[in-house]
């Protein structure tokens, strides 16, 4: 079910026999149409991942990365077992890195779409474009049913999230679409980590941006959920996923996927 090109090595120890294997895969995957798509889970820090990505070998990035308000200290995340360095410092180190290699591993006319909190989207912005990416003047808006996770002085529940929308070069989308798309989170009992996104949603923004056999990246895949929305499409996906136990999860999830299960 491995992406073989993808199976992080070293890049300096990369040869031609590389660049033929990745032709292989794409033969092999459009002779056999109506197969389930090629996907990896790769368990590593994504600013590693990225720098052994080939270049211009992604057709479409979708992910969540931190959001750098300490979201650990906010309502149902005290309880979890998912801890992270969420501090606004650790988010500005690493996006300038890792918006710096997704241009480079970003084929030309391809979208990214990035979620994050809107307090943080001028810094994203700013290395977003600093990398080449032109990137929305407004962000998408993502209507997720009921109230966020919240601390309980606050008063006001949030009901959307934005999501930045950035392109490499120029490409239309498949269709039509509203900036504001309405699809309701996975029930509270049905999450496997507490950020976890609707498939719907998912699989919306792969039809809009991407063609079948396209390679979807998800540098912060949790529990897999962009991948598996891949395999459900008739793409192929790489998941890069920093905790081990989570990138666990998503693996078992993708296999669910790719089985049909």
């Amino acid at each position: 079910n491995a992406i073989s090109m993808w199976e992080y090595p070293q890049k300096e120890e990369k040869k031609e026999t590389d660049i033929s294997a990745e032709t292989e895969i794409y033969d092999d995957l459009e002779d056999e149409d109506n197969t389930p798509s090629s996907w990896q889970i790769i368990n590593a820090d994504c600013r590693d991942a990225l720098i052994q990505m080939r270049d211009d070998s992604i057709d479409l990035v979708i992910t969540d990365p931190i959001w750098g308000i300490n979201i650990e200290t906010m309502g149902r995340f005290e309880n979890s077992t998912v801890h992270f360095d969420d501090s606004k410092t650790n988010l500005s180190i690493l996006a300038p890195t890792c918006a710096k290699e997704l241009y480079r591993d970003m084929k030309k006319d391809t979208h990214l779409y990035l979620y994050t909190a809107q307090i943080n989207i001028p810094l994203w912005k700013h290395a977003l474009e600093e990398a080449g990416f032109h990137v929305r003047h407004q962000s998408l808006v993502w209507v997720k049913e009921g109230g966020g996770y919240t601390n309980v002085e606050m008063n006001f529940m949030p009901t959307w999230e934005p999501i930045m929308f950035a392109h490499k070069g120029a490409r239309p989308l498949s269709e039509p679409s509203s900036d504001v798309v309405h699809f309701s989170r996975p029930p509270q009992e049905e999450r496997l980590v507490p950020t976890q996104k609707p498939t719907s949603l998912l699989k919306k923004f792969i039809e809009l941006s991407s063609d079948k056999f396209d390679v979807v990246l998800d540098i912060f895949a949790g529990s897999g959920s962009t991948i598996a929305a891949s395999i459900l499409m008739g793409r192929q996906g790489i998941g890069v996923e920093l905790n081990e136990d989570i990138a666990n999860i998503a693996r078992y999830v993708c296999e669910k996927t790719e089985c049909g299960i």
